[in-house]
């Protein structure tokens, strides 16, 4: 199985971050996570190009800071990368 490749920008954002994956290898999986390891949004993976509005699950914005975008793979590979929001 190749690699995921995700790209995300603008980073660091404002109001929304685009989420893009090479859709030949679409993750099971993708959570943004704060900077406890706790999760606070889900990213459905059906589509090559996502949106998080910075929110939480409830529609609540979260506060200026860092975040998680966790990935899992189809072949359980796991990869982060960090999200800064302003």
């Amino acid at each position: 199985m190749d690699a995921l490749h995700v790209t995300v920008g603008p980073n660091p954002f404002h109001d929304a971050v685009l989420i893009q994956c090479d859709m030949q290898n679409t993750p099971e999986e993708m959570h943004i996570l704060n900077m406890q390891g706790e999760k606070i949004y889900t990213l459905e993976p059906t589509a090559a190009s996502q949106i998080w509005y910075g929110k939480d699950a409830n529609g609540n914005k979260v506060p200026q800071g860092m975040y998680l975008l966790v990935v899992i793979g189809n072949d359980n590979k796991i990869g982060a990368i960090r999200l800064v929001r302003e």
